[in-house]
């Protein structure tokens, strides 16, 4: 295996945040997915909240659910910010 294809597989797995320490504030604000549509969301938060080393188990498709998992909150939080009503239950 080259160096190049190690420090690009080193460096996908890097996130402008911490999946663990994310998980925790998501939490702590009450945030466990629910403007999201994946079946899976409240568990894999729940789960990265209680593991504090599961960045370096996340696959690539993990790693692309976070990213979504991230806009999805903050976007949650603008939308409390706002005074907009609450997301409908579907």
């Amino acid at each position: 295996m080259s160096n190049k294809w190690v420090k690009f597989t080193r460096d996908y797995h890097l996130l402008p945040f911490n999946v663990h320490e994310r998980a925790k504030q998501m939490l702590a604000d009450g945030y466990i997915g629910q403007n999201m549509d994946h079946p899976h969301a409240e568990d894999f938060i729940y789960l990265a909240a209680d593991d504090p080393d599961v960045e370096k188990k996340l696959p690539e498709r993990g790693i692309g659910f976070w990213r979504w998992c991230d806009l999805k909150y903050r976007a949650w939080k603008a939308r409390d910010r706002l005074d907009r009503p609450e997301y409908r239950q579907k």
